[in-house]
């Protein structure tokens, strides 16, 4: 039996992000939703520069650590293979990353940041920065910190 719409569950809808009542304590749902919500509006900032937010993770991870190979970069991404190739393609099309022969092991790639790469992370930075702000605009400074720490936490099981 079906719930006319008039008289289904309510939900609480704030910019057009609805929670169901029935969720709305559930820590799983809410930070499945927020993950939606930070990931949408990532995609959204990235877009003039034609950057996924993957993609923006993988140059953060390679200018920071340096070149690696593309399974070390997967396993520290959390990215399955699959999609690592696939993110690794658009970046070198794009000019931002480079693979290369690694060394050390010749079966493998070792990637790194192009000069181009670097210039395009720099002006990804400052948009998600500014996009940060806009999301976490209802909560104080103190409450942004206190909730990358319980989100640390969270992860880190600590």
């Amino acid at each position: 039996m079906s719930v006319p719409p008039d008289t289904a569950a309510s939900e609480v809808k704030q910019e057009g992000v609805a929670i169901p009542e029935q969720l709305a304590d559930r820590i799983g749902f809410l930070v499945a939703k927020s993950h939606a919500v930070c990931h949408a509006m990532a995609n959204e900032a990235l877009s003039p520069l034609d950057l996924h937010i993957k993609e923006y993770a993988v140059l953060n991870v390679l200018h920071g650590m340096g070149a690696m190979s593309q399974q070390a970069l997967g396993e520290t991404l959390g990215v399955d293979r699959t999609t690592m190739v696939a993110v690794m393609d658009a970046l070198e099309r794009k000019r931002l990353v480079e693979r290369s022969r690694n060394p050390v092991d010749r079966r493998a790639y070792a990637l790194a940041i192009t000069d181009d790469g670097v210039d395009v992370l720099r002006r990804a930075r400052r948009l998600l920065t500014a996009a940060e702000r806009k999301l976490l605009a209802p909560l104080s400074s103190a409450e942004a910190d206190q909730l990358r720490d319980l989100l640390r936490r969270l992860i880190l099981g600590r």
